[in-house]
């Protein structure tokens, strides 16, 4: 790939992401399947010998579909070989399905992927939206319409539940950890080795919006294009900028329960483009270390921390009913789950407290 200068970072990046697809377009153009080639593209499990019997079996079909079934001898052949291709198809399904059980045994997300996979072998299922109901009470019915309901409910649900929310009356601050700090954050430039390391991390299965670049692609041009995006990455960080072409985001609506033309029984899935990946895991690596370095977490945070999990949360509860316990002490505990819980978050606010805490 051509050398790129790093000047706005929106035109730069355009140039970029328009190269790339260039390039790929000619060295690796995409290609239509025929139905039977998605089909068993879609089935792992049957390797070529078995795909070799299915053909042998076709062609036994084909060369008695029209013969009188009295003849029973080529009837009783086909039938044979049918059924004990049957009987292989289900024993490598069988296999195949152990072998899967077996290498994500100790990944509890995967399993269950693969559970729910098994279960829902050979139930169509449609995430197709034909009707919603709009704010005015009617239904819309054009996916144009329906696209831009959903896109209406989701932007505006967080701000309308905020403004349910009542007015706390403000209590004296109490002084937090942040306001000893001595030190002040810094955001460190990266380089091409940690952006190739980010690349490489990622996941290929993960989806992508559509014509964004395959993750696939951008692993295998991990080490020609890490020196431009870190070159990229710098510039955005020193200048607060970043291209606007990886603000788009692809929203998937995604059916939780109750009617389909309801838009609050939806949440929207939101697909970045896969650079946005590896932008965000430098930044996070940089915030995560100086908020663990300085203790600005509650040790009761057990979400979203390295070396803290569910188990070890309802461990610490278990232990204090134990202990309120052997005391005689009665123990009460509020659960709460909080509906829009991102959503409702007041973005200038903390970005505001974030200053405070940790640039002043």
């Amino acid at each position: 790939m051509e050398t790129l200068q790093i000047q706005d970072v929106n035109t730069t990046f355009s140039r970029f992401a328009l190269l790339f697809e260039t390039t790929l377009n000619k060295h690796a153009p995409l290609k239509m399947m025929s139905r039977k080639q998605q089909r068993m593209h879609r089935k792992p499990l049957i390797s070529k010998g078995i795909l070799k019997s299915i053909k042998t079996k076709n062609k036994l079909f084909s060369k008695i579909q029209n013969l009188d079934k009295t003849d029973s001898n080529k009837w009783n052949k086909y039938k044979k070989y049918r059924n004990k291709l049957n009987h292989i198809i289900e024993y490598a399904k069988m296999i195949y399905f152990k072998n899967q059980i077996a290498q994500k045994g100790n990944n509890s997300r995967k399993l269950w992927s693969t559970i729910i996979e098994i279960l829902n072998k050979g139930k169509k299922q449609t995430n197709v939206i034909n009707k919603v109901q709009n704010e005015l009470g009617s239904s819309d019915t054009t996916a144009f319409d329906i696209a831009n309901t959903l896109s209406k409910y989701f932007s505006s649900i967080g701000e309308k539940l905020a403004n349910q929310i009542e007015k706390p009356i403000l209590a004296t601050p109490k002084t937090s950890p942040a306001s000893n700090l001595q030190t002040s954050f810094f955001l460190p430039p990266t380089c091409p080795a940690e952006v190739q390391k980010g690349i490489s991390n990622l996941d290929a299965k993960k989806a992508v919006p559509i014509n964004d670049i395959p993750i696939k692609y951008l692993k295998l041009a991990g080490t020609t294009i890490s020196k431009f995006l870190s070159d990229l990455f710098n510039t955005c960080i020193l200048d607060g900028e970043y291209p606007d072409d990886l603000k788009i985001a692809q929203i998937i609506p995604i059916h939780k329960s109750g009617s389909k033309e309801c838009c609050s029984n939806y949440r929207p899935i939101s697909i970045l483009p896969a650079i946005n990946k590896v932008f965000e895991k430098l930044l996070y690596s940089r915030l995560y270390s100086y908020v663990e370095t300085n203790e600005l977490l509650s040790p009761s945070q057990y979400g979203f921390r390295e070396g803290t999990s569910t188990e070890l949360a309802i461990n610490e509860i278990y232990n204090y009913y134990l202990h309120n316990l052997d005391q005689g002490s009665v123990t009460c505990s509020i659960f709460l789950d909080l509906s829009k819980a991102f959503d409702t978050v007041n973005h200038k606010k903390t970005f505001r407290k974030a200053r405070k805490t940790i640039w002043h």
